[in-house]
């Protein structure tokens, strides 16, 4: 399913986490158009370096973890459909 462009305008940026003390553990979570659809958003993790950082579902339960999930949920709130970091869903698809 082609993507739609108001969706791809939407999020194509992606979103970041910043740490608040080390700039070098800030992390960019970047859009993947490949994997997304109007339904289903992707991110996937990168460094502060913009080296891919290991799979979500691989990180243990931090609150650092948990600052990601809430970061990716704020950025996309009022998409309908799920939202995903790497293989890990964060967010089901909303029915009315």
């Amino acid at each position: 399913m082609r993507l739609s462009e108001e969706i791809m305008k939407k999020y194509q940026a992606g979103f970041s986490v910043r740490h608040p003390k080390e700039s070098m553990c800030d992390e960019d979570w970047m859009f993947s158009k490949k994997d997304s659809t109007n339904q289903k958003l992707v991110f996937l993790g990168y460094d502060a370096n913009l080296f891919p950082m290991t799979d979500f579902s691989k990180w243990p339960e931090t609150d650092w973890k948990k600052k990601v999930i809430r970061t990716a949920l704020s950025r996309t709130k009022g998409f309908t459909g799920e939202v995903w970091l790497d293989s890990v869903k964060i967010k089901e698809c909303e029915t009315e």
